[in-house]
């Protein structure tokens, strides 16, 4: 595009930048909270639309002091065209986003020129254009620091007519100031609220928690965040497989939505876990679905996949998806290759179609949620049904063998202790898990008969063990899903 300089306004950056490092002109006292501890700035940019400039302070040992480059657009339109070159155009392709605390996690590339024409056409967009200042005015409109390698930051301004002197804006560089809005004209009537008629659900679904995606996430470019064409979940989701999970069809979407085809609310609850006991048990981080964050969905169309509409209890497994804000916490997320949803329902229905293994998988699930919601006591005491259980199926299945009943097995007075050590001396059970299990027990009978609460490790422990004892299919592989912020 035909990008067109602004060099009036270049000029008065130039003197903003020797009025910041003259320390005689700044005034005393004074706490510049967006530039605190950074080195002098030597380089700004600037993008103009109307009477709206964005202006980012870099700071780069490696250029002259003083360079100052400033855009000036016409429309909106094209600052969302330039927003796709204005990192290039500015030389700060290089400075990346800096997250110190995520070190894995990633988000595609977005330069802090493309950040700014986005923080741009926001200010534009909630009443900036409306909010015409008076002729001669200069007034900071808002002010944010950027994570950005080197450090810099970024301030937007609103101004008509000339400019103030320099001296006179850094009296408002340390000020956060409050974004206004432009409420509804007084003639325009309130709508009427119109009441809500409940669907009756006919299948029953749920989101992942954490949130994965199955394939490839569809990020929004700045141009589409600058023009409002958000993705949401309507224009993106999609269903990348369907199969049944032991009598119930199950359809799997690509941003983690899945849905069981079924009017029993519990046997489609009971369905959607065992897909999440599985990414449990394959390395996927999954936590259990309570019954109050089930997803109800009308209207579905059961040949196309295609949903009337669905209502949901407010939920973090259950949060409506759209564009990140700028500079606003992101949710932790997983991506998933697509090839792994038809072996992950395959698995889940050979859970399905075995009652021993449907309850353990159930409870297994049960177990690790509890342990990550911070309730180590129930996880420890759910945990430790599971190695029970165990327990007494080898113990069955080594009288068995020897030609015992089931009856006669079942009126045998044996204690837990005695039933471990027999395991351990017939060959039944490793000697070291067995110790470990003994260990796991005492702490059982403290927690049951003293009302004593288990500690993190513990809980751990117990889940680990009772995951060790109880055969569940799972991936052969362990699951490696890449960490993203959504």
């Amino acid at each position: 595009m035909n990008v067109k300089r602004a060099r009036t306004f270049e000029a008065w950056l130039r003197a903003l930048i020797a009025a910041y490092q003259d320390r005689r002109l700044k005034p005393r006292n004074r706490i510049y909270s967006n530039l605190t501890r950074m080195p002098r700035p030597t380089q700004m940019y600037a993008i103009t639309l109307g009477s709206v400039a964005v202006v980012i302070v870099s700071h780069r040992k490696e250029a002259g002091n003083g360079v100052v480059l400033a855009v000036r657009l016409r429309s909106i339109q094209e600052l969302a065209e330039f927003s796709e070159i204005a990192d290039g155009y500015f030389g700060t392709s290089d400075l990346v986003p800096e997250y110190a605390s995520f070190e894995r996690l990633f988000q595609p590339p977005v330069g802090v020129a493309e950040q700014a024409c986005i923080a741009l056409a926001e200010l534009w967009r909630t009443g900036q254009r409306l909010l015409v200042p008076p002729r001669g005015t200069f007034r900071v409109q808002s002010m944010q620091a950027l994570q950005v390698l080197p450090p810099g930051a970024l301030w937007s301004v609103r101004c008509r007519g000339p400019f103030p002197e320099p001296q006179s804006v850094l009296l408002t560089l340390g000020n956060r100031l409050k974004r206004r809005t432009v409420g509804p004209a007084a003639s325009e009537a309130a709508p009427v609220a119109q009441p809500m008629v409940k669907a009756q659900p006919v299948c029953y679904g749920a989101f992942t928690e954490p949130l994965i995606w199955f394939g490839s996430p569809p990020y929004p470019s700045p141009g589409d965040r600058i023009l409002e064409r958000l993705w949401l979940p309507e224009d993106t989701q999609r269903a990348v497989h369907r199969a049944r999970v032991g009598d119930v069809e199950t359809l799997v979407h690509n941003n983690g939505l899945i849905l069981a085809v079924s009017d029993d609310r519990c046997i489609a609850r009971s369905t959607i876990n065992q897909v999440f006991g599985v990414l449990s048990r394959s390395g996927v981080r999954s936590f259990a679905l309570p019954d109050i964050e089930l997803i109800e969905v009308g209207g579905f169309n059961a040949e196309s996949g295609e949903m009337g509409g669905y209502q949901s209890v407010v939920a973090p497994r259950n949060r409506l998806f759209d564009v990140p804000a700028l500079d606003s916490p992101m949710q932790t997320s997983y991506l998933l290759p697509e090839d792994v949803v038809a072996p992950l329902l395959d698995l889940a229905d050979r859970c399905v179609r075995d009652h021993d293994m449907a309850v353990a998988s159930l409870r297994l699930l049960s177990a690790v949620t509890l342990h990550y919601r911070q309730f180590y006591t129930e996880a420890f005491v759910t945990g430790w049904s599971l190695v029970e259980t165990a327990i007494e199926r080898d113990f069955e299945a080594f009288w068995l063998e020897r030609g015992r009943s089931k009856t006669a097995v079942g009126d045998m007075d044996w204690t837990a202790s005695q039933k471990i050590d027999l395991m351990i001396a017939v060959g039944g059970l490793d000697s070291v898990l067995g110790e470990q299990i003994h260990r796991l027990r005492k702490r059982r009978n403290a927690i049951v008969h003293d009302l004593t609460d288990a500690a993190e490790d513990e809980a751990r422990e117990c889940t680990s063990v009772a995951a060790a004892l109880t055969p569940l299919p799972q991936f052969p592989e362990v699951l490696k899903p890449q960490m993203v912020l959504l």
